[in-house]
């Protein structure tokens, strides 16, 4: 069986934002305009529901696509930690 890679993203909507979260595909597939095809339809639909702002965390190689869709830089930098319940 042949299995086609699919891009997937999720939206959280809340307080008044819209966050885009794990958007992920194949990196073969990088460079063509995918990962903002997949997190653009998103936003238009949260924006359809009344939603005017959005934000999302990004890697310095992912970041090209987000800022074609519309998105700045932020002055803020925000650490990640990582939480485990042992």
């Amino acid at each position: 069986m042949i299995v086609d890679p699919v891009p997937t993203t999720l939206l959280f909507c809340g307080g008044g934002v819209a966050g885009i979260y794990g958007v992920a595909f194949i990196p073969f597939l990088r460079g063509r305009g995918i990962g903002g095809a997949i997190s653009l339809k998103p936003l238009l639909d949260a924006r359809d529901e009344g939603y005017r702002h959005a934000v999302l965390f990004a890697s310095e190689e992912g970041r090209d696509p987000y800022v074609w869709i519309g998105f700045r830089d932020g002055d803020v930098r925000i650490n990640r930690f990582p939480w485990r319940n042992d």
